[in-house]
């Protein structure tokens, strides 16, 4: 489970976030909604390690990430994928896929779950041998 209790974050004088508490359990999907400007990018960027909590804590499965780097961060299983289609256009579906798998060294292990992910999403699984750049 990740854990966000009391989350504060400062740039300098600006209070960018204040008493930020969240949970999700594992296999579950929470969603954050609000304006620009309301922080949303600040919590991911800040439970994903980019920046450093003024105060409060980010847990997963009971384990303190707070304050710790993006790869500590990555290597517990946590990973922020932003926004955006910014594709290695020269490289497959799949390549581009395996890129986040990078901290695992099990072939098995990765093949699985890309098989997995194919059945979540068909149409990329249809087009895992295909160059990204044409999507």
């Amino acid at each position: 489970m990740l854990e966000v209790r009391d989350l504060e974050v400062r740039f300098g004088h600006v209070h960018a976030l204040r008493g930020v508490t969240l949970e999700a359990a594992r296999d579950e999907i929470i969603v954050l909604i609000g304006p620009n400007g309301a922080g949303k990018s600040t919590v991911l960027n800040t439970v994903a390690g980019l920046y450093k909590p003024s105060a409060g804590l980010v847990t997963i499965e009971g384990a303190d990430l707070s304050g710790r780097t993006p790869g500590d961060v990555v290597r517990s299983g946590v990973t922020l994928v932003p926004q955006g289609r910014r594709l290695f256009g020269s490289m497959s579906v799949r390549e581009n896929i395996e890129l986040g798998a990078y901290t695992k060294n099990v072939r098995a292990d990765i093949d699985r779950k890309i098989a997995r992910w194919a059945e979540f999403f068909p149409e990329v699984g249809q087009r895992l041998h295909v160059r990204s750049s044409l999507l």
